[in-house]
């Protein structure tokens, strides 16, 4: 009877650290591209380096082409941008 409710208690935990990471990985997600459309619309109509926010920031990676986007938890990630306005 202990192995199985054991068992069954393994089974709860493991299902409730999936969901967690889950739910990390997508507010995570989200928070970097809701930065990196703000950092692309704030682009577009003035020359600018990056934006900070409560979330965490961004930076514009012009050779690259890219946006990178780090937030306060530590993760990153980098987005691609076809079209950067104000090149000098």
């Amino acid at each position: 009877m202990l192995t199985l409710i054991s068992v069954v208690l393994v089974g709860v935990t493991h299902s409730y650290q999936q969901q967690q990471q889950s739910y990390r990985y997508l507010l995570n997600h989200y928070q970097a591209k809701t930065l990196y459309e703000l950092t692309l619309a704030s682009q577009s109509k003035t020359d600018l380096k990056g934006i900070k926010a409560t979330t965490g920031e961004s930076k514009i990676l012009r050779k690259q082409h890219q946006i990178k986007v780090t937030l306060k938890n530590g993760y990153q990630k980098q987005f691609e941008i076809k079209n950067i306005t104000g090149k000098k």
